[in-house]
């Protein structure tokens, strides 16, 4: 089976943005604090 180089492009490029946009996803879950008390503020 014989792709276009376009498509090819294409499907390649948000592969790779969705796999990046995953990776900030997941960097930006564990700087969250682990434990929140509400009383300490």
């Amino acid at each position: 089976m014989k792709i276009e180089r376009r498509t090819f492009l294409k499907r390649s490029a948000l592969g790779v943005g969705g796999i990046l946009v995953d990776a900030r996803l997941g960097m930006a879950q564990d700087t969250a604090p682990k434990s929140f008390d509400p009383f300490l503020n």
